[in-house]
């Protein structure tokens, strides 16, 4: 086959290659811009008791977005015996469905280990409560 605009040789099933790299690519691209944006919005929900966010306090260990419609959210609290768990937990999964309307299932796995230190807090966390 010859090229319309060219008129160089080419074979279909190599352009086809090419297009499914693209598509991969632009797939993974998508999921990272939405991982970005759960970061952000998780960056609105307050942890009660000190007043910052919880992505700066570093309560947020991981984001996994599957399929553009489905995330996972891992994080923990302050302290083991925390009884806000279950509020920031409803808090970060309240705000995400009204943000994101697109989502179907927000998974918030809270979880113990590895324990949470005031190393995982950010230099802008640490400013705002003067440590």
């Amino acid at each position: 086959m010859k090229c319309e605009v060219c008129h160089s040789n080419f074979f279909p099933y190599s352009f086809k290659m090419k297009v499914r790299k693209q598509t991969s690519s632009l797939r993974e691209e998508v999921l990272n811009m939405n991982k970005n944006e759960i970061y952000k919005m998780l960056e609105e929900v307050e942890e009660p008791m000190l007043g910052v966010d919880i992505v700066n306090l570093g309560l947020v260990y991981e984001v996994c977005v599957k399929d553009d419609r489905d995330v996972e959210i891992v994080m923990t609290t302050r302290n083991q015996d925390c009884m806000l768990a279950d509020y920031i937990a409803l808090s970060a999964r309240e705000h995400l469905a009204g943000r994101m309307k697109e989502l179907e299932h927000i998974d918030i796995k809270m979880v113990s280990a590895p324990k949470w230190t005031e190393d995982r807090m950010s230099r802008y966390a640490k400013y705002l409560l003067d440590l």
